[in-house]
């Protein structure tokens, strides 16, 4: 039934124990590697470059290497399905309100203000048509949603395998980063604008996530990297042209700082919701245990 694993996915959504070290930790260390890696400093040493190039490498490899359970265990392990149980369970308490079975009429019209609050509320946090991830085997559903479900529980049908495609793009820019801070060349400024620019394109046009507000979120998070990174690359072709204090210059830095600023309260807002989330679904399964009590007493009158 819908919301099964909703108890679990609180203690896995922040961070889980498996997604914390690939999506926080990984693009960092291949930033670093590869700083060290192409470093032009004269006091770089081959140890140093060794160190970088593994840090490059374990940054590409691992998204590469989880394709692999993708591919071979994850159709076979879960099952993306709607139930409407919910809405029957729902129907049936709706029409015990109606012929006012325990009710007063003002407990009644309570009722109808709460399931339209709710019903508003769950077509911007939750999956339009009640969608969900399940176990193929009901019984593990709890257990596994609990330790991998944050790789895929917010991703629809046809993209669970986002949160890998959006690492290993991480891992790629933060590599690019790690040129660019050791090199100072400015092509790479253009070429993160470019991936960054793809990347918000691509999500806008893809929208894998289940959830509408997700999708709203998220898409604006990744217009403003995009902004950012593009006013960046501007700002660092205007300082090699015109040097830090042309009025260009600062013009391009300021709007550049805004959007990264953008950025830095975008992803505020982005984990209050998600602790919101999960608070509500938390109250949405408490709900159905009352309806589902409901609907069986009102079935045995």
């Amino acid at each position: 039934p819908a919301f099964t694993f909703t108890r679990a996915l609180a203690w896995c959504r922040f961070p889980g124990i498996f997604a914390f070290p690939i999506a926080f930790m990984l693009p960092v260390v291949a930033e670093s590697g590869a700083a060290s890696l192409f470093s032009t400093s004269v006091t770089a040493t081959p140890t140093a470059r060794a160190i970088g190039t593994m840090g490059v490498l374990l940054g590409l490899l691992l998204p590469a290497a989880a394709i692999v359970p993708y591919r071979r265990l994850f159709r076979r392990t879960f099952l993306w399905t709607g139930n409407g149980e919910d809405a029957d369970d729902d129907a049936a308490f709706e029409e015990a309100t109606r012929n006012g079975t325990g009710k007063s009429n003002i407990a009644g019209l309570a009722t109808a203000l709460e399931a339209q609050m709710s019903k508003r509320l769950d077509a911007m946090v939750l999956s339009q048509r009640g969608e969900e991830w399940v176990a193929r085997d009901g019984k593990r559903t709890h257990a596994l949603i609990r330790h991998f479900g944050m790789f895929f529980d917010v991703y629809r049908d046809k993209a669970p395998w986002w949160l890998i495609g959006e690492v290993a793009f991480t891992v790629v820019v933060n590599i690019l980063t790690g040129l660019q801070r050791s090199t100072g060349c400015r092509p790479y400024g253009w070429a993160l604008a470019g991936l960054y620019l793809a990347f918000a394109i691509v999500y806008a046009l893809f929208r894998p996530h289940a959830v509408r507000l997700d999708r709203i979120l998220y898409a604006l998070l990744a217009f403003s990297q995009a902004m950012a990174a593009v006013f960046g690359a501007i700002t660092i072709e205007l300082h090699q042209k015109y040097g830090p204090d042309h009025e260009h210059t600062r013009r391009t830095r300021t709007i550049a700082s805004f959007f990264v600023s953008a950025i830095g309260l975008s992803s505020g807002f982005v984990a209050l919701y998600e602790l919101f989330k999960v608070g509500y679904l938390q109250y949405k399964l408490k709900m159905r245990e009352r309806r589902a009590g409901a609907a069986a007493a009102a079935k045995s009158d």
